[in-house]
């Protein structure tokens, strides 16, 4: 699947020389677009096709992780790609408030789901903040398989099993979280959320596709108005080739 990803640019064409005042107004307003563009592809390869702080189903977006994960759990043999970590509209609290007996039942649904993972053994996870500050807290208090290491950029990432679990961040519009604390899959109250963790390998596990390379570009002046553009472009998507390279742990309700 490609998800077509775009912006147009647009300022009046009165900004475009500003004898260096300022830094150029198309730059400044392109690199924000290519941020919200970021923030929209995080979303879709999660909840897509259903996007947004709303959830709205877009046609043209990709299949994301959670819908993938049900469709593979529905297939014959791989009910574990999601794994509930309690019974029928009753999640299972998970941080430094949780019992030990909660922490360990949340741990033991995560090993399950890692164990579904083709050879055992994801390259990382993604969740929310939330999830993620009540899995450090309940991993120190537990002594279990806990880590944390530096990425290429310097920055802390967290681990477990020797699998790093990153944060999914936030929507564009900075306060809905890419993956909320108000899932309800299997019904009850809506304070859940979610820990999906990924397999990658190009044709073999789930990597990245495009049609095209990411496409910048300036398109002059509107004959409609004395107003610049540029527009952005760029179709990309993901592709799964096993039918384990994926999982999803639900019904968890992170306490911090």
């Amino acid at each position: 699947e490609v998800f077509k990803l775009g912006r147009d640019v647009d300022i009046p064409r009165d900004l475009a020389n500003l004898d260096g005042q300022f830094e150029d107004p198309m730059t400044l307003n392109v690199e924000a677009h290519l941020k919200s563009m970021a923030y929209e592809w995080n979303d879709a390869c999660i909840n897509g096709p259903n996007l947004g702080p709303n959830q709205d189903a877009d046609p043209h977006a990709i299949t994301g992780f959670a819908v993938r994960a049900s469709q593979l759990s529905a297939l014959t043999g791989l009910a574990d790609a999601v794994v509930s970590t309690g019974g029928v509209g009753v999640p299972t609290p998970f941080g430094p408030t949780a019992s030990s007996a909660n922490r360990h039942t949340v741990l033991d649904a995560i090993d399950q789901s890692m164990y579904f993972i083709d050879g055992h053994s994801p390259d990382w996870g993604a969740c929310n903040d939330s999830l993620l500050r009540a899995f450090n807290s309940a991993l120190r208090r537990e002594g279990t398989l806990f880590a944390q290491t530096r990425d290429q950029f310097g920055r802390w990432v967290n681990e477990y099993r020797s699998v790093p679990i990153y944060d999914a961040g936030l929507l564009y519009d900075q306060s809905t979280r890419v993956i909320t604390n108000s899932e309800n899959p299997n019904g009850g109250a809506a304070n859940q959320t979610s820990l999906y963790l990924v397999k990658n390998g190009v044709a073999s596990h789930v990597h990245g596709i495009e049609k095209d390379p990411l496409s910048v570009r300036d398109l002059g002046e509107l004959q409609t108005a004395p107003r610049l553009r540029t527009r952005i472009e760029w179709l990309i998507g993901l592709a799964d080739w096993h039918t384990r390279a994926l999982s999803r742990v639900q019904q968890i309700q992170a306490t911090t």
